[in-house]
């Protein structure tokens, strides 16, 4: 299983959580994602998105994963979650509504032969 966060906030609080999320965070905003069209993975059975929004670059992104990760059953998307240093909590393009989570499902599923299973919390 692999877990993923992804946020644009980034605050002074320096628990150790933090300091790998500040060695990591980027100030860019319109970063490409690049996955390989020739790379396949074929251990990965698990993803778990935390901070996923319903916009066109998480999509693709989840997309190209799922076609490289070719064993892939199960993908987990979650809300970001409120900062526990400064209890900063964004306001988030999530899939709230029933129709926003099965639009979600549809947009990453089309185009496979067989679907993936999309848990949204």
């Amino acid at each position: 299983m692999r877990r993923v966060q992804v946020t644009e906030h980034s605050c002074g609080g320096l628990a150790a959580a933090d300091v790998m999320r500040k060695l990591l965070y980027c100030k860019k905003n319109n970063i490409e994602w690049h996955i390989d069209s020739d790379f396949k993975h074929y251990n990965l059975l698990l993803v778990t998105v935390v901070g996923f929004e319903i916009k066109d670059k998480f999509v693709k992104l989840i997309k190209r994963l799922a076609h490289a990760a070719v064993n892939l059953e199960d993908i987990h998307l979650e809300d970001e979650v409120k900062c526990e240093n400064c209890q900063y909590y964004p306001t988030t393009w999530y899939p709230s509504t029933d129709k926003e989570r099965e639009l979600t499902r549809r947009l990453i599923n089309e185009e496979r032969s067989s679907p993936i299973r999309i848990n949204i919390k």
